[in-house]
């Protein structure tokens, strides 16, 4: 079987993959146990993406002449491509939870706290053309000039937000290993993702070395094989 083919967003360094929704996606791959490859793609590639998927968004899957778009989607379609596979939900309810999961980690912890604190140390990782849009993007998108989103008086006060809006997160990793119990789930992979995002572009701590969820982080770095802790990033 050909391995599938994740387009991922990358930095100046193709290796360093920063986009959380690439990450799940790559993440529910491994978890198949399904050989990949990598297309290493960058904001102003549109055209290359557009001419492999019929659209403008990462990550993208390739597998055996099925193009999927949306880390949710993705995921949705290796559960039922590949039921023979290690599951990703472990049944339908797993799969409106890690939903849930998705939204409340996007709602409460990272357009917040985390997307703010990221975004000048993501730009800084950018090729110089990928800089330029991603500045014009962004500051549309905040109303603000990158700098103005998250000043440096303001960065505790983000940090402090985010730790807080992870304490169901915490109270659950105190009880239980994973998210999906014993051993990783997607549920697992979406929370993680975005942690592999900070980790990829930024040294900031964001957990206390007595935190569950940062016990929790440390394993899901050495799950799989340890790809996540392998990938190009910063010590957490």
């Amino acid at each position: 079987m050909a391995p599938v083919k994740i387009w991922e967003l990358c930095a100046a360094d193709r290796q360093r993959v920063f986009s959380p929704f690439c990450w799940a996606a790559r993440l529910a791959v491994v978890h198949k146990g399904l050989d990949y490859e990598t297309v290493p793609w960058q904001f102003t590639e549109k055209e290359k993406l557009q001419a492999a998927s019929g659209q403008g968004l990462v990550p993208v899957v390739e597998d055996s002449g099925k193009v999927v778009n949306d880390s949710f989607a993705i995921a949705q379609y290796l559960e039922r491509t590949y039921p023979d596979r290690p599951t990703l939900f472990g049944g339908p309810g797993g799969e409106a939870a890690s939903l849930f999961v998705k939204n409340w980690m996007m709602l409460s912890a990272v357009k917040p706290a985390l997307q703010p604190l990221m975004l000048v140390d993501i730009h800084s990782q950018l090729a110089d053309d990928d800089k330029a849009y991603f500045r014009e993007q962004r500051e549309k998108r905040f109303g603000n000039k990158l700098e103005e989103v998250c000043p440096e008086g303001d960065r505790p006060a983000k940090l402090a937000a985010f730790k807080a809006a992870l304490e169901p997160l915490r109270a659950t990793l105190g009880a239980q290993p994973f998210l999906g119990g014993e051993k990783p789930l997607y549920t697992d992979i979406i929370v993680f993702s975005f942690f592999m995002m900070a980790r990829s572009v930024s040294a900031t701590k964001l957990l206390d070395a007595d935190d569950p969820v940062h016990a929790w982080r440390e394993r899901m770095l050495d799950a799989y094989g340890g790809v996540g802790r392998k990938a190009v990033g910063y010590p957490v």
